[in-house]
């Protein structure tokens, strides 16, 4: 099997090259896995000092994490249906309906 062509290709898209292979997702969400369990591990390794009672809790922070980040996103899906308009709103007009065609003009 002969290799891709890499003419043309930036510097970044060499670097992360990697992540279109199979099985580079695995690799991803288990590292992610780890991090995370790291960082709620990490806890477990010094006394905490908080305002609140809550902050002093094993992971507290990291869940508030979590919670803010699918807030974001419910909000945001809710905003995309409110606010959304259909995918044929600008109707024949639209640029992306255009055929492109061979021709050059010269």
């Amino acid at each position: 099997m002969a290799d891709k062509d890499t003419t043309g290709v930036t510097g970044l898209a060499k670097i992360w090259g990697w992540v279109e292979k199979p099985g580079s997702m695995t690799v991803l969400i288990t590292t992610l896995v780890i991090a995370c369990a790291v960082s709620v591990g990490w806890d477990f390794t010094y006394e905490k000092y908080g305002y609140f009672m809550e902050e002093t809790l094993i992971g507290a922070y990291a869940a508030f994490g979590l919670i803010a980040f699918l807030t974001v996103i419910v909000t945001a899906k809710g905003w995309r249906e409110l606010i959304g308009r259909a995918e044929d709103y600008y109707g024949e007009r639209s640029v992306d309906g255009e055929t492109v065609s061979d021709e050059t003009d010269a």
